[in-house]
């Protein structure tokens, strides 16, 4: 078998290699849009009303979600994240300003990319924890080096009140000074 943290570090290296392809702009976008998703998911998750609705009728065991919450917070992300990918492709809001110039727009690329894929697939492999794995695609026997890296995880730090805000704030600043 193949070690979790290797499979993960595989598809970061993916996701850099793609991000070199596309560049520094379009990645820049699907960066914003799963800070948008964590942020959706932080305010929704602390109304009663949609916890009490993701909840109904289970009571999970401490520190484990439900698969309600967990599908919830996987569509949110995987959503997101791919009209994130895809609106740089509408040809009428591209324009010029995805073209990529220059070796240095690639090489930018290659570290944003490399980090939505550090967000993205961070994310799931977290939410999967949080529901034990139960969908048999990972059996939960992990080297310390593999649970290290979860608790390193982008929802561990980034669900909590002062990150999530502080990244909102920092993602679409970014996004009007570069893209207006």
């Amino acid at each position: 078998m193949i070690p979790i943290e290797t499979v993960f570090y595989m598809f970061v290296v993916v996701f850099a290699f793609i991000g070199f392809v596309r560049g520094w702009a379009r990645e820049v976008l699907v960066t914003a849009s799963a800070v948008l998703a964590f942020f959706i998911m932080y305010v929704l998750l602390s109304l009663d009303f949609v916890s009490n609705f993701l909840t109904a009728g289970q009571v999970p065991d401490s520190g484990v979600i439900t698969i309600q919450q967990f599908w919830f917070q996987v569509i949110v992300l995987l959503l997101l994240v791919f009209f994130g990918f895809q609106t740089p492709s509408i040809p009428r809001l591209a324009g010029n300003r995805f073209k990529r110039d220059n070796f240095r727009d690639s090489a930018l690329g290659l570290f944003v990319g490399g980090f939505n894929g550090y967000l993205i697939l961070g994310s799931l492999w977290y939410f999967l924890g949080q529901v034990n794995y139960r969908y048999g695609l990972i059996i939960p026997q992990f080297s310390e080096a593999a649970m290290d890296l979860y608790a390193k995880l982008p929802p561990t730090w980034l669900m909590q009140s002062p990150a999530i805000l502080i990244a909102v704030i920092v993602a679409f600043l970014f996004l009007i000074v570069v893209f207006v």
